[in-house]
């Protein structure tokens, strides 16, 4: 996930809120938030240089980025995710299923005041377009499989709606 502007993969600093229950695991070590908790990670915190930092949804939480802005203002993330720390800053990867990342995909490509077709046309498009990017291995040297830029498709910059959703499950396999 790139930061604000889409200006670099390294954050200085990431702050996670969730919409629900979360965990956060570093190490060994597991703490439970509350929905509405905020979590702060700096390059220069001790715990970020440690390794992997994991957050994870309990149920159907969300997360919202604070610290980047979109489109949309600050965007809201389904599945994981997991920060780890680089000399030049944090890297914050967004884990999650292939469909459900298409559901963030679809409105922020094309407007989803398209016609299904279009819709279901621009769910084919892109998921040929991930697979492609995952099996190139272009990202491998930040553990991850696409950006969520231009650079390849743009990513929950627009937040998901219906009809972009139920493009991309009508489309599926």
């Amino acid at each position: 996930i790139n930061t604000t502007g889409y200006k670099s993969l390294f954050h200085n600093k990431v702050k996670i809120k969730g919409d629900g229950e979360f965990e956060v695991v570093t190490g060994k070590k597991t703490k439970r938030y509350k929905s509405g908790k905020t979590v702060v990670f700096k390059a220069a915190d001790k715990i970020s240089k440690n390794g992997k930092v994991v957050i994870k949804p309990c149920n159907n939480t969300k997360f919202k980025v604070m610290s980047i802005k979109r489109q949309q203002g600050c965007p809201k993330y389904r599945g994981k995710f997991e920060i780890v720390w680089r000399k030049e800053g944090l890297l914050l990867k967004n884990v999650l299923p292939l469909e459900k990342y298409l559901y963030d995909v679809i409105p922020s490509e094309m407007p989803t005041s398209c016609n299904m077709n279009a819709l279901e046309a621009q769910a084919v498009c892109a998921r040929s377009f991930t697979y492609t990017q995952l099996n190139s291995g272009r990202f491998d040297k930040y553990g991850a499989d696409v950006d969520d830029s231009v650079s390849c498709q743009v990513y929950n910059n627009i937040k998901e709606d219906k009809k972009g959703i139920k493009a991309v499950d009508n489309t599926k396999n």
